[in-house]
C-alpha cells in the first residue's frame, strides 16, 4: 500500500491500528436481540403476568413460557438467533394460552354469577331450570334402560354365538372343567391329611399350579388343552403331596384323645345331617339317613347319592373308625323287606369304596322293617344308619 505524501509513516501507522480496533469491537459485540424474544421479556414483565398463571389450568401454560423464555435467552447467549427466536415464540404462544385459559374461567365465572343473579330475580327461570334438571334426569335414566337392553342383547348374541361352536371345542373345555374340578377335589384331600402342614412345598407348588390354571380358564377359556394340562400336573403333584403327609398325618391323628376324636366326628356329622340325625354309641357315633330310597328300592339317585357322598368325606377325614353300615324298610312283606335292605346296605357300602374308603373298614347288614324308627312317617324308614366305631384297644369291653 502506497502512504499518502500528506500522511507521515507514523500517523499512517496509527490510522491502520484504529481502524482494526474498530472492526474487532464490533465482532465482539453481541447480535441484536431477536424481536421475538424482546416482545416475550415485556408480556412477562407486565404487571398482570403474574396473576395469569393463579387461574385453574392455566399454570402450566405460564410455567412453560417461562421456561421456554430461559431457554431463548440461553440460545441468544450461545448466539444460535434462530433457536432463540424459536424459543421465544413458543414461549409468546404458551403464555398467550394461559391468558385465553384465564380469560374463560373469568368469563365462566361472570356467567355464573349472572345466572345466579338472574335466577334470583326470575322465578320462572329458575322453574325452567329445575324442569330442564328433571328432564335430564329422565333421559339419563332411559340411556341407562338403553344400555342394559343393549347389554342383554350383546348377551344374547354371545350366547347364540356360544351355542353355535363347534361340538369339539365345546368337549374341551367341558373337559378342561372337569379336570381343574378333580383339581380342587384333590386339594380338599390333601387338606384332609394336614398336606398343607406335613407336605407343605409340594401342596404349595401344587395349590400354585392349581390357581394359574383357574386364572387361565376364566381369562381366556379358549386355552382349555392349557387349562386342563396345567389342572391336572396340580392333581398330580397334590396326590404326591397326600402320599407325603399321610403318615406324618396318621401318626398325629393317633395321638390325639379318641374322645376328643369321637367328639369331633359327631361335630363333623351334625354339621351335615343334623343334631336329629346323629347319636352317641359305644366308642363311637352313628348318623341316620333317613328317606333315603324310594319305596322298596336300592338305588341311590340325585340328593340322596351326594348325602352318601358327604358321608364318605368324613369317613376318609376319620379313617382310625370302623363304618357299619345297616339297612332298614318301612312295613311291608318281611322277606322281600329283608333282600331290600340287605341290598341298600351293599349299594351305601359300594359308593364308599368308589370314593376310596377301605373295604376291610366297612361291615353291612340288612335289618328289614324289624326296627321302624318312625312309625308315624312310613317313607323316613327306608334308610340306612351309619355307626362309626372306634375298635376296641387291647382290654377293652
Amino acid at each position: 500500500m502506497t502512504v499518502p505524501k500528506y500522511l507521515s509513516a507514523r500517523s499512517w501507522g496509527t490510522l491502520v491500528c484504529t481502524m482494526l480496533l474498530v472492526v474487532c469491537a464490533s465482532a465482539c459485540a453481541p447480535p441484536q436481540m431477536p424481536k421475538e424474544l424482546e416482545e416475550l421479556d415485556r408480556i412477562l414483565s407486565e404487571s398482570g403476568a403474574n396473576q395469569v398463571k393463579k387461574y385453574p389450568g392455566a399454570t402450566k401454560y405460564y410455567r412453560d413460557s417461562r421456561e421456554l423464555r430461559e431457554a431463548a435467552l440461553r440460545q441468544y447467549e450461545n448466539r444460535n438467533l434462530a433457536k432463540a427466536r424459536h424459543y421465544a415464540i413458543r414461549g409468546k404462544i404458551a403464555y398467550r394460552t394461559a391468558q385465553a385459559v384465564g380469560q374463560q374461567v373469568v368469563a365462566n365465572r361472570r356467567l355464573e354469577k349472572a345466572n345466579s343473579n338472574i335466577e334470583s330475580i326470575n322465578p320462572e327461570i329458575r322453574e325452567l331450570k329445575d324442569k330442564r334438571d328433571r328432564l335430564q334426569s329422565k333421559l339419563a335414566d332411559l340411556r341407562e334402560e338403553l344400555d342394559r337392553l343393549q347389554a342383554r342383547r350383546a348377551s344374547k348374541k354371545r350366547e347364540e354365538s356360544e351355542g353355535s361352536e363347534s361340538i369339539n371345542e365345546q368337549q374341551v373345555r367341558a373337559d378342561a372343567s372337569r379336570v381343574l374340578q378333580d383339581a380342587v377335589d384333590a386339594r380338599e384331600r390333601a387338606l384332609e391329611v394336614r398336606a398343607d402342614q406335613f407336605a407343605k412345598a409340594l401342596f404349595n407348588r401344587a395349590n400354585n399350579q392349581l390357581k394359574s390354571a383357574q386364572a387361565l380358564f376364566r381369562s381366556n377359556p379358549e386355552a382349555a388343552k392349557d387349562v386342563a394340562k396345567t389342572a391336572r400336573d396340580s392333581m398330580s403333584t397334590f396326590e404326591r403331596a397326600i402320599e407325603e403327609a399321610r403318615p406324618k398325618y396318621e401318626d398325629y391323628r393317633d395321638r390325639q384323645n379318641p374322645d376328643e376324636r369321637i367328639s369331633t366326628l359327631r361335630g363333623e356329622l351334625e354339621s351335615v345331617y343334623g343334631q336329629e340325625s346323629v347319636e352317641s354309641v359305644t366308642r363311637g357315633v352313628r348318623v341316620v339317613l333317613a328317606d333315603l330310597f324310594a319305596s322298596g328300592s336300592a338305588e341311590l339317585a340325585g340328593e340322596s347319592r351326594q348325602r352318601v357322598v358327604q358321608l364318605a368325606r368324613i369317613a376318609d377325614s376319620f379313617s382310625e373308625f370302623d363304618v357299619q353300615v345297616s339297612g332298614f324298610t318301612r312295613r311291608g312283606n318281611p322277606t322281600e323287606n329283608l333282600t331290600v335292605s340287605q341290598l341298600r346296605a351293599r349299594g351305601v357300602r359300594d359308593l364308599l369304596l368308589e370314593r376310596g374308603i377301605s373295604d376291610d373298614r366297612i361291615e353291612t347288614d340288612g335289618r328289614g322293617q324289624n326296627r321302624i324308627r318312625y312309625p308315624d312317617q312310613p317313607g323316613r324308614n327306608d334308610r340306612v344308619e351309619v355307626t362309626f366305631r372306634m375298635p376296641a384297644t387291647d382290654g377293652a369291653q
